[in-house]
Formats: C-alpha cells, structure tokens, sequence
C-alpha cells in the first residue's frame, strides 16, 4: 500500500490539488492522510480535510482510506497540543463535517499532550470508535512508552510517526517493532526527508545506484525500502504535482532482491530491527568479550563507575566531543581492532541512543550489557552543583552557564536535567542486553567534611523560635539563603540576616538568588539546591550533622539532594 501525505496540497490551487489527488488515486494510491489543523493558513481549520472531500466527490473510482488526526491547536502562529476529552470529541465532529462522513474512517491523535495523561487521550478516542463516529483509532509522534500505554486502555489501530534514511530515531525507539508485533498498521509520514532533505536523494551514492538498477528515481526506492521493511509499514510521500504523484505510486511496483536489502542494510543499519527478529541478531555470550552502556541522568557518578571498570576501554562523549551517535564510529573501530571490553558512559536517556551501541556490537558478534544509575534528580543536581563549585569556587551565572556549557561538560544547564527526566526511556531487556544491572545511589562518606550547619530560608532566621533552635547548636556554621529577585525581597533578606546576628551574636553567612521567575537558568535559585552546597563545600559541612529550616515544604528537596535533615517551621 502507498498513501498520500495531503497537507501541502492546500498551498496550491484548489483545482490542482484535487487533479493531483485524483491521479494519485488514479495511479494506486489507497491512503490519504490529513488533518484538522493542515490548511492554507492559522484560519483555514479544517480546511485540508474539506479539499480531500471534495476531491473525493470528484473521485469515482474506488474510496481510499482517509486518515484525519485531532490534538493540535495553531495559537499566536505556533503549534500547541490539545488532548482533553472535550476537544477531541469536539474535533472529531467537525472533522467529520468538513469530510462530509458519517463516520471517519480513521482518527489519530496528533501528539501526545503533556497535560494530559495519554490514557485519558486514548480512551477519548475509543468512546468516539464505540459510538460510531470513528472506525478505528491511532497515534502519531509517540514514543514506545506512550504507545504501550494507550494501548493498554484503547484498541489502537494505526500510528504514524516519522521515518526516513536521514531520520530513523523512531527506527531505533522499539515502535516500529512493537507495532509489527501487534499487527499495527505504521504510516510513515515524511519518508523523504521533507522539501529540503528530498532533492538530495539523488546524490546518494546507494540511492543513485539502486535507482538506476530498477530505472526508477531515488525517491521510489526510498519508499520501496520502507514497504519492504514490514507490510505494515505504509509510506505516506507528499506531493504538489500530478508527475510527482504518479512517480510516487510507482514505489508499489518495485520488489527489492537480497542484493538490495544488503546494500540498503549497510546504507541504514537500523532497518535491519525491523526485518529481522532479535533473537537472530543477538549473538552469544560466552563472557571473553562485552560492550557496558553505562547510563543515567548528568551528575549520576557515571564517570566513577566507569573508572572502576578494569580492563574496559572508556568511550566517553564529555571526553572525545560530539554527540552520542559520533561515539560508534570509534567504538565499531575498537571491536575491530579486537578489544575485548569497552564500557561507554553517558546520558543515554533513550531507547534510540542505546540502539545504536547494540547494533554496533552486535555487528561484530559481542553482546552488551546495561548498568543504569538510578540516581534521583535532586541528588544529581547537588552533585553537577558541587562539580562547578569545585572547579570554579563559586557557583556560574546565567551567562556562565550559557557560555561554558557549550565546551565544559563539567558545566550542565539546570534544564539539561529536567530534559532527561521528561526524555528518560527505562532499559528494557527487549532491547537486547545481555543483562540490566540498576545501581541506586548510596552516598559516600566524606571524611574531610565534618562540622555541623544550619542552613536558614532568610524569612524566618530572625523569628525566636528559629533563633532558639539556632542558640542550641552554639558550633554549627550558619548560612541564609533567599529568592530575592527584587530590591526590596533583597533588602529584607539582609535585614533578617543582620537581626540574627545581633541576637546570636554569630556570624551568619547570606547567600541571595537575585535570577528572575520562569525555567531556571541558574544553579543557586531555590528549591535547586546550588545555595545549600555552596554553604556544605565552603564550611566543609557533614551533611548528615546539617539542618535545613525553612517553612516552605518545596525546600525539602534541597535536604534530601544533599543529605541532611528538612526541618520545616511555621510560616
């Protein structure tokens, strides 16, 4: 089956548009994918799908599957995601207005919404498939996790996602096998690469040479490629033109030989997972070689692991540069080269990232094993904040983060380790490791950090019953910290601060946040906990002899990512 991508017909003249989807229908093509939000422009909602129903009442031959998806909203000129129950079901009716159908063929949900739990998107959809209004029912752009979970709750049907030689993440996310698995139909939205990626298909030497095997162009045997992947697997090309539709529908006709599939393996490696079962490409452990994917989230302790791995070879992207998937050129180059073990650690927050390491190992027949550091994200943050201050003596500015980030891998964004969290697919054995060891944090002894503290939110040190607490541990070392974005929170922050010590007759040291409100650009700006671990590594502070008083219940994130104890006062 070869479908038709309808969304950049409605950039041409209507006239053209349905003559371009009649030839594509005239030529094979059984498949038109649309959409609510695809249209001339922000205020034409609807209006790509009231061009396939024209077309289509124009069309005499036999009716095409018409695939229209909902979740997406265009607002201030920008996608945003809608996945409520109330929009779906209020979609779905203006769908089926604007197609002029009883009941859709099929409705995906665009993208999955993050404020809305995809289950509940899902079982929105299968009440609109049990009322009748909807055939079947899908997904698009979802992630292995999120498909799993929506099919627990809804019958999924269909789910679109894109692929592409120069785009085949979701080649490697486990998908595509999982709908193969289940006898879901895929449509691969995008299969050239879109209107830039397209016209330099045929430059590629394996395209180019392939194309002139089977007199086609190298686009036709892109789609080719995809269809012979898996029946499941329904490429869904665009086109603007009745020449470029009828080439399209001619990728139905071409059968690829051995020859072919061994040339397109070794073109794009990962669409051997699809073809070809993991069980026959996984090779056998017999414990003389291995690969280790050492993982986990920035300031997880993956470079200390690493270290006490004897006899490894470290492949390590803070230290060689790039991005992860440049780190298998040298790790193929190892294996080849005969080392028998090599330990590569990084984020390698997806099931994507780590295919790439298996497929490589596997290649040259060693198995590779998975240890995950399970490490909480308030504890990674106190370490990646206590690596910085180490090395700079003090905690970065905004603009030092910015600017060091981009060479220093010592230097980590706060928001890098919040995009983990959100990004983080759990190692499953079904990606193939031989083994999954997850290592929790234990945290270890300092013996050159050993006086008490008492780090204080500035709010409340002057208040007696703090001060009190405060009188009763006269060897503590004490620090105040505050939020104080504005002068005046500044001004009352230092007046506090300098109450406490006329009542205490002590010296308290204030540290003040003065970064502005939104996503955190800083390290010391409360419940982040850069402030508390400026104070343990200046005063050489014992954690576990350290309290931290506040009367905000967010700040005991900051005593669990250092190890002390939350001691939360009244407000």
């Amino acid at each position: 089956m070869i479908g038709l991508g309808c969304m950049r017909l409605s950039e041409i003249d209507e006239a053209d548009a349905i003559a371009v989807l009649c030839a594509a229908l005239g030529a094979g093509v059984s498949l038109l994918d649309t959409a609510d939000v695809y249209g001339r422009d922000l205020h034409d909602v609807h209006g790509n799908e009231r061009l396939v129903a024209r077309a289509l009442a124009s069309w005499s031959g036999p009716r095409p599957l018409v695939v229209t998806k909902a979740g997406l909203i265009r607002t201030r000129g920008k996608w945003a995601n809608d996945g409520r129950v109330a929009h779906l079901r209020e979609a779905c009716e203006r769908s089926r207005a604007a197609l002029g159908v009883d009941a859709l063929d099929a409705l995906l949900l665009h993208a999955p919404d993050p404020r809305t739990p995809i289950e509940t998107s899902a079982r929105a959809l299968a009440a609109l498939r049990d009322a009748g209004l909807v055939r079947a029912i899908g997904l698009s752009n979802v992630t292995l996790s999120e498909l799993d979970r929506a099919r627990a709750v809804a019958p999924i049907e269909l789910v679109e996602v894109a692929i592409a030689p120069a785009q085949d993440s979701v080649l490697r996310s486990g998908v595509i096998e999982r709908c193969v698995e289940h006898g879901i139909r895929v449509l691969a939205h995008s299969p050239l690469g879109g209107p830039k990626r397209a016209p330099k298909l045929a430059s590629d030497t394996t395209f180019g040479a392939l194309a002139a095997k089977h007199g086609v162009s190298a686009a036709i045997i892109v789609l080719a490629w995809l269809r012979d992947l898996s029946p499941a697997i329904v490429p869904i090309p665009g086109a603007r033109s009745i020449a470029h539709a009828l080439e399209l529908a001619r990728a139905a006709a071409i059968a690829l030989d051995d020859a072919d599939r061994a040339a397109l393996d070794a073109r794009i490696p990962s669409g051997v997972r699809i073809r070809v079962p993991l069980e026959q490409r996984k090779p056998r452990a017999d414990g003389t070689r291995e690969v280790v994917v050492l993982m986990g989230i920035q300031g997880a302790g993956k470079s200390t692991v690493a270290r006490e791995l004897e006899g490894h070879l470290r492949l390590n992207r803070d230290e060689l540069g790039g991005k992860l998937r440049g780190l298998v050129p040298g790790l193929d180059a190892a294996l080849r080269d005969g080392v028998a073990r090599v330990v590569l650690d990084n984020t390698y927050a997806s099931r994507a990232s780590r295919a790439d390491v298996i497929d490589c190992a596997w290649k040259h027949g060693v198995p590779v094993r998975c240890v995950w550091l399970d490490t909480p994200i308030e504890v990674a943050q106190a370490n990646v904040a206590r690596r910085i201050v180490e090395a700079h003596g003090h905690l970065l500015g905004p603009n030092e983060i910015l600017a060091m980030s981009k060479d220093d891998p010592g230097v980590v964004p706060p928001l890098a380790l919040f995009r983990f969290r959100r990004e983080l697919e759990a190692p499953s054995a079904s990606e193939g490791f031989e083994s999954i060891e997850i290592v929790s944090f234990t945290r270890r002894a300092r013996p050159d950090h050993t006086r008490a503290g008492r780090i204080v939110s500035a709010d409340v040190i002057a208040r007696e019953d703090v001060l009190d607490r405060l009188r009763a541990s006269p060897d503590a070392a004490l620090f105040a910290f505050a939020w104080a974005p504005g002068a005046t929170e500044r001004e009352a922050a230092a007046l506090a601060v300098q109450r406490a010590r006329a009542a205490l007759d002590r010296d308290v040291e204030l540290h003040v946040c003065a970064h502005p409100a939104g996503p955190p650009i800083c390290w010391c700006r409360p419940p982040l906990p850069g402030i508390a671990v400026l104070a343990v590594e200046r005063a050489k502070l014992d954690v576990s002899r350290v309290e931290l008083i506040s009367p905000h219940v967010a700040h005991r994130a900051i005593a669990d990512a250092l190890g002390a104890r939350f001691v939360r006062v009244d407000a």
